[in-house]
């Protein structure tokens, strides 16, 4: 596993001049198990050959290169590639109509895997015959247990089925032993746990959700043990909240039903995963969230004395906004703020903003895709106590 600490390592060397050493640690793959079947999101062009028949592929460097499996994604999704790949190639009820000008394909599956599967086919040109596509797309999800087969193709989107391409998951959080400060985070397979606080999810095929389930548990573990300290320093009362950049309620959900907050106010601009995130709420018969649909760097020029104990932000890459910034810097009531980040250059730059007003106190650097670039970095700050 020395290609994992290896990359956490310059990752390290990046975040070491903003952060005490005692405060900065890795936590890379310790075994090829971790390195493999993690990935719930995988896309692939769709090769065919002179005899008619199809290969999956991937692009390095810019070329197609032919692949017979893909270890990477987990157990759900190599099955239904495995059978998908059988029916397009060996099963004669399944004719031009489902394969021509199939140019690409995408899997999306639940963070279980005994949980749902979506298959997205990619057309260059138009579908003709869509009630016979329609047809074969019914049978293929019949025989590989997909829960949505979807068409795109030229700004045209077929369904096998008339229900919303959905994908559920349940997980369970539970205090690990007699300290408060840890908790543990598992995804729920059907029948495997009977214990601990469940939370459901759903989340929308079409928008982001995280693709590695391991890295998700950590990261959100990561947040129970630190909202935890948190919460121990403010013993009179249960925490505020405001989260930025909340998705569809991955993390939002989850720490609600810690029973650690008072309220939690979560900001999230796409509106799939809005509509998402105020569904879990619902699901898991939540009342002191409130979901908003805004920009978070809009929202946080309008909002800049809002009152909050905690501020959680998971931006994309190119990290926060200089009014988020600016927000977190003024915000007198909110002595800490977590930042999950998963672009490094980002996080640098920001953390040389925040460190006029706060100081890293925990910084755990994760591996998001094993064998590839991605890493993710969890970030505790705390506001420096003036004189």
């Amino acid at each position: 596993m020395d290609q994992s600490r290896v990359k956490l390592e310059k990752v390290y060397e990046q975040l070491k001049p903003y952060t005490p050493e005692y405060a900065l640690r890795i936590s890379p793959c310790i075994s090829d198990k971790e390195t493999l079947a993690y990935r719930c999101k995988c896309s692939f062009q769709m090769l065919r050959n002179n005899d008619g028949r199809f290969d999956f592929a991937v692009r390095r460097q810019g070329i197609p290169v032919i692949i017979d499996d893909f270890p990477v994604a987990n157990e759900r999704i190599q099955r239904v590639m495995k059978g998908f790949i059988s029916m397009l190639n060996d099963d004669a009820s399944i004719d031009t109509v489902f394969r021509n000008n199939l140019s690409s394909i995408t899997f999306s599956s639940s963070w279980s895997n005994e949980g749902d599967c979506v298959v997205t086919c990619n057309y260059d040109n138009l579908i003709l015959d869509l009630v016979r596509w329609k047809q074969q797309a019914l049978k293929v999800c019949h025989e590989l247990d997909l829960s949505q087969l979807l068409c795109r193709s030229r700004k045209c989107v077929l369904s096998a089925f008339e229900h919303e391409a959905i994908l559920r998951d349940r997980i369970f959080i539970e205090v690990a032993g007699h300290d408060d400060d840890e908790w543990k985070v598992l995804v729920g397979d059907a029948g495997q746990i009977g214990r601990g606080i469940p939370v459901d999810y759903e989340k929308p095929e079409s928008a982001f959700y995280h693709p590695n389930v391991r890295a998700m548990l950590k990261a959100l573990q990561w947040q129970l043990d630190q909202m935890s300290r948190i919460s121990r320093q403010i013993s009179t009362r249960k925490l505020r909240l405001l989260e930025l950049y909340c998705g569809c309620g991955a993390h939002t959900v989850a720490l609600a039903k810690s029973g650690m907050f008072e309220s939690i106010v979560a900001v999230e601009l796409d509106q799939r995963l809005v509509e998402k995130a105020r569904r879990n709420v619902q699901l898991n018969e939540l009342e002191n969230i409130s979901i908003v649909s805004n920009d978070a760097a809009l929202w946080a020029e309008k909002n800049s004395n809002a009152l909050f104990d905690v501020i959680l932000v998971d931006p994309p890459r190119q990290g926060l906004a200089a009014s988020v910034c600016k927000m977190v810097i003024n915000a007198s009531t909110c002595d800490n703020m977590l930042y999950i980040s998963c672009g490094c250059e980002a996080l640098v730059c920001d953390l040389q903003i925040l460190a006029t007003a706060f100081d890293v106190v925990d910084c755990t650097i994760v591996d998001l895709f094993p064998t590839m670039k991605g890493v993710e970095s969890l970030v505790h700050l705390h506001r420096r106590k003036t004189i």
